[in-house]
């Protein structure tokens, strides 16, 4: 590794860094534009048509049931 990729490298880093932060602050000081965009994500509206069956904790073999 050259001082020149360290270099860069830490650059990039520091910019990402820089770049969450000031998203972190956004969110912070409007945090009701947050909540509205949270609104927007679908949740649970209708329940599933062939739900997966519960589990009932007996470990079966395939060579048993044969």
């Amino acid at each position: 590794m050259t001082p020149r990729f360290i270099f860069k490298t830490k650059k990039w880093v520091s910019i990402l860094i820089l770049a969450f932060g000031i998203l972190l602050l956004i969110q912070g000081i409007f945090p009701k534009g947050v909540e509205a965009g949270l609104d927007r994500i679908p949740n649970k509206q209708r329940p599933i048509e062939n739900p997966i069956p519960p589990v009932d904790g007996s470990l079966e073999t395939p060579s048993e049931g044969l």
